[in-house]
């Protein structure tokens, strides 16, 4: 974001979408250890399920044994990205996750991105050595107005909303499971 600029509130959504999304695909790049196809968005990356499927194979050893290679073929797009649902259920992960079509169809973007945040932060807290870094990027006009069209605010203000409760909600557990002092 350019210093001295003045944003609407859809800019600033916009402007937090981009940031959650860059932060999400860098993180992806290194725990897989390679670049990402440049130039292209979440769901242009994610869209098919092989890179969600071939990123928890790289943090679990193995645990999808088998997946489908990319594809245009939408049942076996819906299947890898099932795949990848249903290991984060296995985790425990149950609370931040999204629908197929979410993914799939661009549905709820910004619901597929606070889940791979969720998903970073969970494996950050159990001792994956690949850590989540949160930073900051610079959008132009022109990116903040097409990512406005990608989701509506009102979809980030619940996300967020509902992201914040969760965490409230998780520190007050680790607080009345902690010994007192």
């Amino acid at each position: 974001m350019a210093a001295g600029m003045t944003l609407s509130r859809a800019d600033l959504a916009a402007y937090e979408y981009l940031n959650l999304e860059a932060n999400v695909l860098e993180w992806i790049a290194r725990v897989l250890g390679r670049d990402l196809p440049a130039g292209q968005d979440a769901h242009q990356v994610l869209k098919d399920g092989s890179v969600l499927c071939e990123l928890v194979n790289k943090m679990f050893n193995g645990c999808i044994k088998k997946y489908h290679p990319p594809s245009k073929v939408s049942m076996r797009c819906i299947e890898n990205i099932t795949l990848f649902l249903k290991v984060l259920v296995k985790m425990g992960l149950t609370t931040h996750t999204f629908d197929p079509l979410d993914l799939f169809e661009a549905k709820n973007m910004m619901r597929v991105l606070v889940t791979l945040e969720a998903l970073a932060l969970f494996v950050n807290d159990r001792g994956f050595p690949v850590r989540w870094k949160k930073k900051s990027h610079e959008f132009k006009q022109e990116q903040l107005q097409a990512a406005e069209a990608t989701y509506s605010p009102s979809q980030f203000a619940d996300m967020f909303a509902q992201m914040k409760a969760e965490q409230r909600k998780a520190a007050k557990a680790k607080a009345a499971e902690a010994p007192p002092p």
